[in-house]
């Protein structure tokens, strides 16, 4: 077999891996992009910026690390050691290595492993969702591309497949060894005029920096469906892991510890920024074209060696003076002692990143009291509606179980029932949620309370995933309600089409 035009180089290009049976999916070793390199320096970077914890946890032996077990996460785990720790690492530092399998069930390192529905992906949304809505993107951008090749090699035949696999090599290669000349398959010219098309089939002006873009809007497409916040498991897996960190968080060093290092792919990672509600998408990614103006780009969120960091800190509380002037003595001065205040702050690659709705704080910090009541509102709660009949929910939020609903909203009135919070929880939120759909459905509850949830389709004027309420566009809202209290809801008003749910 004979390739021509751009593709002539692959008659004497050679797979750029030696030995690929034994060396594919590890750990760059060589070259300007080497991961290794890169884990040693950030190991070396985050000693000289947390070496007084490091002193802590040393002088309190608690050096205990944490990975999941794959080979090249456990290999980033151990060159991070030897920057962070020292050459030595393994005479004062323990790395544990957590197998990834099911059989562990609430793994917080890989809760993708360990989530059944997820992982089965018997209702099309669990781990393959990603790759199914990367497909329908491909199909928008790639048919020009591979057209080209074809008319270069008539005698060859191409797919969708194998033009985005050589954008995949273009990059993988050019970590591997610095440059690739997959890249340049790929022409400026018909990257322009894809631009243009796309401006001409969704009416907005063209701009050539767009073009550049959907190769990388792939892979957006990819993480954001596969295992965040497009994935609607995504934040019950992630969960599992801010649950467990928001603990550690609470008890504060003196019990908990000062460090807590943990390594895991970045499929890992994604699950706990959607639990987090960072890095918001107001719609979700379309596959039809690129969507410029977005918050989730994988670049940002999950680079190759990424990380995010928690970082707890103690302020001082501000302190409050008087004295009894209006008594006659106004020389006594008295003061509240000097006390602190804890906070929460996240530093997402090297950028501080605010918790949304909690970001006053100082360095864009959150309270730590309010960040205690995050893993019980990242998850959206699945209520039960039932036609014409009385919901009856007398238990914690948490606990309310959801069945499948299906049929047209229209159809319910005079809906009502009781909820209750558990007294343990910060704050309870009532979301109402539906499955994976984007038509908006209007819910107006007592007390002049206004719910949205969203199913599939397009609604009013206000574009797609929105509905038009006196002229704005409103986004969803939560139903907040205090400790210990009863609340009455009324769905008094449903505006809607068709539903589909699904069982939780």
């Amino acid at each position: 077999m004979t390739f021509s035009g751009d593709l002539s180089f692959v008659n004497d290009w050679n797979f750029f891996m030696r030995n690929p049976a034994q060396r594919f999916e590890n750990l760059v070793a060589t070259g300007a992009y080497a991961g290794t390199l890169e884990a040693f320096a950030t190991g070396v970077k985050l000693k000289s910026r947390y070496e007084h914890l490091l002193d802590d946890a040393l002088a309190r032996k608690q050096t205990t690390f944490w990975a999941s077990g794959s080979k090249r996460v456990i290999e980033t785990a151990k060159y991070f050691g030897a920057g962070f720790f020292g050459v030595d690492w393994q005479d004062f530092a323990d790395l544990q290595v957590i197998p990834e399998t099911r059989k562990r069930r609430t793994s917080t390192l890989t809760p993708g492993k360990t989530c059944r529905k997820y992982g089965d992906n018997a209702d099309g949304n669990g781990h393959d969702y990603g790759a199914r809505m990367l497909y329908e993107w491909r199909g928008h951008y790639l048919p020009p591309i591979v057209a080209r090749l074809q008319r270069e090699n008539p005698g060859i035949s191409f797919t969708e497949a194998h033009v985005y696999s050589m954008q995949e090599l273009c990059g993988f290669e050019t970590i591997a060894l610095g440059s690739s000349p997959w890249c340049d398959v790929f022409t400026k010219e018909e990257l322009e005029s894809f631009g243009e098309q796309l401006g001409m089939y969704f009416d907005h002006s063209y701009d050539p920096e767009l073009t550049f873009l959907h190769v990388e809007y792939a892979r957006d497409l990819l993480h954001y469906y596969k295992a965040g916040p497009g994935n609607p498991y995504s934040g019950a897996m992630g969960m599992l892991w801010l649950n467990a960190t928001a603990n550690l968080l609470k008890e504060g060093p003196e019990k908990a510890g000062s460090l807590f290092l943990s390594f895991v792919h970045d499929g890992d990672i994604t699950p706990m920024l959607s639990a987090l509600e960072l890095f918001p998408q107001s719609i979700d990614l379309p596959t039809t074209h690129v969507l410029r103006d977005r918050m989730w780009k994988t670049s940002d969120v999950i680079p190759m060696g990424g990380r995010i960091i928690f970082e707890r800190l103690a302020c001082a509380a501000p302190q409050y003076c008087w004295d009894n002037a209006e008594f006659g003595y106004p020389n006594h001065k008295y003061c509240t002692p000097p006390a602190e205040e804890y906070h929460v702050r996240i530093n997402v690659n090297d950028g501080i990143v605010g918790l949304p709705g909690c970001e006053d704080g100082p360095g864009r910090s959150c309270p730590l009291e309010i960040f205690m009541g995050r893993p019980f509102r990242c998850v959206p709660y699945r209520i039960v509606f039932q036609q014409n009949s009385v919901i009856a929910m007398g238990q914690s939020i948490g606990t309310v179980q959801a069945k499948a609903v299906t049929g047209v909203l229209a159809q319910l009135r005079d809906v009502h029932g009781t909820l209750k919070t558990n007294d343990s929880l910060p704050e309870g939120i009532l979301t109402i949620w539906t499955d994976k759909g984007r038509e908006s459905a209007e819910l107006i509850v007592s007390e002049t309370l206004t719910v949205w949830w969203q199913t599939k389709g397009k609604v009013g004027e206000c574009g797609l995933w929105w509905r038009c309420l006196g002229g704005r566009q409103m986004r969803q809202r939560v139903f907040r309600m205090r400790p210990g209290k009863e609340t009455s809801l009324n769905l008094i008003k449903i505006v809607s089409a068709k539903l589909k749910g699904r069982s939780a």
